[in-house]
């Protein structure tokens, strides 16, 4: 077959998106870009594993300390420009650290919410806020070199 008839393969970013609940007040840890609410989330870099880079990037987004339990969504989004959007949404555990915006100078706040008020606010949801907050891992999330 003639090149006509290749489409050209969009590039296509991957992200990887904390969903963090406090262990005692049961509020959502969520940070405000210039033009949005968000989960703390951000590019896996080269290297990098998924798992990893949830780690860094709310660290650096927030100050808090986080542990990547497992997978709790997979999501994608296509924007009219070419480059998709993988999000990769895990499940974590709140290790420790008060919300303030970071050293990502994208991020004007960071803070705790309860689950209706971040409902509320976050403009892209991996699901329903009271969905995550009682699902469990399921997909199993492994990263090997091969």
């Amino acid at each position: 077959m003639g090149d006509r008839y290749r489409r050209p393969v969009p590039s296509c970013v991957h992200v990887a998106e904390a969903f963090v609940v406090h262990p005692e007040t049961g509020h959502v840890l969520v940070v405000h870009n210039p033009t949005s609410w968000s989960f703390p989330a951000g590019r896996v870099e080269e290297g990098e594993t998924f798992a990893e880079a949830v780690v860094r990037e709310t660290l650096e987004e927030t100050t808090v300390s986080i542990e990547a339990l497992g997978v709790l969504a997979v999501s994608e989004r296509a924007p009219l420009t070419r480059t998709r959007v993988l999000f990769v949404t895990f499940a974590t555990r709140y290790v420790d650290g008060v919300p303030s915006a970071g050293d990502d100078p994208e991020i004007s706040k960071a803070l705790w919410l309860p689950p209706d008020e971040a409902e509320q606010r976050v403009d892209f949801l991996p699901g329903p806020i009271a969905t995550l907050l009682t699902a469990v891992p399921g997909v199993r999330y492994e990263a090997t070199a091969w």
